[in-house]
């Protein structure tokens, strides 16, 4: 699940406590969100070259643009297609063990996985 973005105020919040030598830890304790949040955001600043106090006339949509500027170049978040013959096939399979399962359950037959031996019930 993609992470969500904080907001611009909780941005100017973390640029300047960190320009007040404030820790990532201790910034992420006082705002209450993870630290790996607060770096990803202190590492787009740094990207941005945005520094505290912040220039006169950045309001929060030119912040966000600065911040999220090449927001399709996360990495570790590469989105994955798969082609509608790989979705059916996946489906095929799981309907298979679905009606499997149901055979098994109205046959009354357990298994016992440590043998491998089934056995009825």
């Amino acid at each position: 699940m993609p992470a969500e973005r904080i907001t611009m105020r909780q941005a100017r919040e973390i640029i300047r406590l960190k320009a007040a030598s404030v820790s990532a830890h201790e910034i992420s304790r006082r705002l209450g969100m993870p630290r790996s949040t607060v770096r990803e955001a202190l590492e787009r600043a740094e990207g941005a070259g945005l520094s505290w106090p912040l220039t006169e006339g950045v309001n929060d949509d030119a912040l966000e643009a600065a911040l999220y500027a090449n927001r399709r170049s996360k990495r570790g978040h590469r989105q994955t297609f798969y082609s509608l013959a790989e979705v059916n096939a996946a489906i095929g399979e799981m309907l298979k063990n679905l009606n499997e399962e149901r055979r098994i359950r109205r046959l009354g037959v357990t298994a016992n996985c440590s043998t491998g031996s089934t056995a009825r019930r």
